[in-house]
């Protein structure tokens, strides 16, 4: 009896982290299908997946993790069709452009990969100075990274040659992360480092334009936690609250908003509007002057981030809470449970979402609310 007890209760375990879903799943999620990635059904340690890059054309999804491997799925199933393992973990996002997909290790190995066949085969491969900390950027024929010895490179999709790279003063023994992307608008880099500055170099050539000190790192604890561009200004936002805007061509602070702490800021394209979500569970909208619109306290609980897209934010929680919720009045329009949390960043293809859970699933949602 014990033996039959003990069964069924490992069945039921092995059940919910097959299903990974709470029973809150309300009508604005569709689960299109979820696909099981690691095939550890008792890795409790986030997996950390970076989010996924969709390949419309060919109806693939490419992701990687940080065992350092490349996994591709077919979009329309969810179906793994095949692997691909770097020597060193892989802590940011990959690209892909024209049938070449580009991934960084944190070893300084940078890739490019033909993936138009089933199995991806190496076209090139480059030794960077210091580990890759930044999503890869593409503009063009060309794309931007940002290693952890401060060093940015500009480098041709094609064949891997260097076409500039520019290495920022950095103490001796010192490496540097940033949670933030780097931005290419009107003929600038834009990037921050963990140090507290903002880059703003020339993409042709490279040449430093502007550089700001926004924060300390020494004095106190603090971070980037968004970056967005609107028209011709950047606005930043730090963990500690600190909202700016800053012009683009002449490096000035037009303003600074001191605020509560903040998980995560962007800016809404069809409104113009900051929207910004706090680490205790508050979720703002300002105007581009940092005025206060609006703001809704929906669950008192720590949130991780957010995804804005088309007229929606996703808000994900600290508990697996994923809320769908109105950018115009911040009104809950549906929610869903997660068995743990989203940690990586919500992607979207027409009005379909690819969210990772830190179990190791990939789950594709149509939002039927669009």
């Amino acid at each position: 009896m014990r033996l039959l007890k003990k069964t069924i209760f490992i069945l039921c375990f092995l059940t919910a982290i097959i299903s990974g879903l709470n029973s809150s799943e309300l009508n604005g999620f569709i689960t299109l299908w979820q696909s099981r990635i690691t095939e550890n059904y008792f890795f409790y340690k986030p997996f950390e997946y970076s989010s996924c890059v969709i390949d419309s054309e060919y109806g693939r999804i490419f992701s990687a993790n940080r065992t350092g491997e490349i996994t591709i799925l077919d979009s329309k199933s969810g179906e793994i069709i095949s692997r691909y393992r770097m020597k060193d973990a892989i802590h940011r996002k990959p690209a892909i452009s024209d049938n070449i997909l580009i991934a960084g290790s944190t070893g300084g190995q940078l890739i490019a990969l033909d993936v138009s066949r089933k199995h991806p085969t190496l076209i090139w491969q480059k030794e960077l100075n210091g580990g890759i900390i930044s999503d890869i950027k593409i503009d063009k024929d060309r794309l931007f990274v940002l290693t952890e010895r401060n060093s940015i490179y500009v480098i041709s999709i094609k064949d891997g040659t260097a076409i500039f790279q520019i290495n920022s003063e950095l103490n001796e023994g010192y490496s540097i992360y940033t949670s933030t992307p780097i931005l290419i608008w009107k003929n600038r880099i834009i990037y921050t480092t963990s140090t507290g500055e903002l880059y703003l170099l020339d993409s042709e050539n490279g040449k430093l334009n502007h550089k700001l000190n926004i924060f300390n790192a020494d004095e106190k604890p603090d971070g980037f936690s968004g970056i967005s561009v609107l028209d011709d200004d950047v606005f930043i936002s730090t963990f500690s609250g600190l909202l700016l805007k800053i012009d683009l061509t002449s490096g000035r602070i037009i303003w600074t908003r001191n605020l509560n702490s903040i998980a995560k800021m962007n800016i809404d394209n069809i409104s113009k509007n900051i929207l910004i979500a706090h680490s205790d569970g508050e979720i703002s909208i300002h105007n581009r002057d940092g005025m206060l619109l609006m703001i809704r306290l929906w669950l008192k609980n720590m949130i991780n981030g957010f995804e804005n897209y088309k007229n929606r934010m996703l808000v994900r929680y600290a508990d697996g809470t994923v809320l769908l919720l109105s950018i115009e009045d911040l009104s809950l329009i549906s929610s869903i449970r997660f068995a743990s949390q989203i940690l990586s960043e919500i992607t979207f293809e027409n009005n379909q979402a690819y969210i990772f859970s830190s179990r190791g699933i990939l789950y594709k949602f149509y939002l039927k609310t669009f």
